[in-house]
């Protein structure tokens, strides 16, 4: 908030008229390992595009070699590695998509093979160990899976260094935890992303 405050009395000197500064959204941490990041918000409030855009940053970011490389690996696991566990339920959702899309509300992301579906946390547990290289992973609707995915993606996040990204819904209708799933994500999350929506 202090940089903020600063640019804008920068502004100001510079004769512009007193503005509101906004933060701008930031491309995706890679270098920052054992990370589990909620993504949450309602229906509609782009959880789904936020981790496309995660998916993109990716797609730029294993472009560049050397240090960054260096800075984003720990053993044979880089977390500009992405890979993206729907639930089993996506498929029947999104019929006209193909089969390695991301979809999300205005567009989808083609994934190629680093996009897997899941019914549970054992699902998942396979998939990570298919998947050694991959540094970080998008588990959306990942509330919907047993309570055991919680205790799975913090060790594994301990452990090797892992990312872990869960855009899902944490509150009902009446505003209290989802399930005990949602409660345990926010118990071992290290960070939180808000996302609001507005109703049409």
């Amino acid at each position: 908030m202090n940089n903020i405050d600063e640019t804008g009395e920068f502004l100001k000197s510079l004769g512009f008229p007193l503005l509101n500064i906004h933060a701008m959204a930031k491309h995706h941490d890679f270098i920052t390992a054992n990370k589990r990041i909620l993504v949450i918000g309602p229906m509609g409030s782009g959880k789904t595009e936020f981790a496309a855009r995660v998916w993109r940053d990716s797609r730029v970011a294993l472009k560049k070699k050397g240090d960054v490389r260096r800075l984003t690996s720990m053993a044979n696991v880089d977390r500009r590695n992405v890979f993206i566990v729907r639930s089993a339920l996506d498929k029947s959702r999104f019929p006209d998509y193909p089969d390695d899309a991301l979809a999300y509300r205005g567009g989808y992301e083609r994934c190629g093979n680093r996009i897997g579906a899941a019914k549970d946390s054992f699902g998942l547990e396979v998939l990570i160990a298919e998947n050694p290289e991959v540094g970080t992973w998008i588990v959306d609707e990942a509330a919907f899976f047993d309570e055991r995915v919680a205790y799975l993606t913090k060790d594994e996040s301990e452990l090797r260094g892992l990312c872990f990204i869960f855009p899902t819904l944490l509150l009902n209708f009446r505003r209290e935890i989802f399930n005990q799933t949602a409660r345990l994500l926010l118990e071992t999350a290290t960070d939180v992303v808000p996302l609001t929506a507005y109703c049409e």
